[in-house]
């Protein structure tokens, strides 16, 4: 008898260790708020991403696709924030723009093309290297360069 309870015993014991190790979904909850006060574009929010996974960010004017002669930082801005505690947020001053609309777009991606930047190790191992994981009505494929959680809103200025 004593044989069979330890044999019991060992199985109980790798079924909880299998479901211990069991990869997070890789689904990603992620909302964002843009408001707007004077020069200051304040962009947050909250996602279940885990602390320390980086968003990238973009400050986009109508005329940044159309207006070669305007100086860029008058058209476009960038940047990168990161997740801690289920929540982000990143202040833009934005004094240089043209007026116009404007559009606000946040990222969770795997790869940062302006930086030299990575995810941090746990969450490529979530999402996979080009964020080929990545699940939901959210997520854009973009080929080679992987899948992205992508949101974007526009304000005026």
């Amino acid at each position: 008898m004593k044989p069979l309870h330890r044999a019991a015993t060992s199985v109980a014991l790798v079924s909880l260790v299998a479901v211990g190790c069991e990869t997070p979904p890789a689904r990603v909850e992620l909302a964002m708020n843009v408001e707007r006060h004077g020069a200051q574009v304040r962009i947050d929010g909250t996602t279940d991403l885990l602390d320390g996974a980086i968003l990238a960010y973009e400050v986009r004017h109508e005329d940044y696709e159309y207006d070669p002669e305007t100086p860029i930082d008058m058209l476009f801005m960038e940047g990168l924030t990161t997740a801690s505690d289920g929540r982000f947020e990143v202040e833009i001053n934005i004094s240089s723009f043209e007026p116009g609309e404007i559009e606000v777009w946040l990222a969770f991606q795997m790869h940062f093309i302006n930086s030299d930047r990575k995810q941090p190790r746990r969450v490529i191992s979530q999402f996979g290297e080009r964020g080929e994981r990545l699940l939901g009505a959210n997520v854009t494929d973009h080929g080679e360069d992987g899948k992205r959680v992508e949101l974007s809103d526009t304000i005026h200025w």
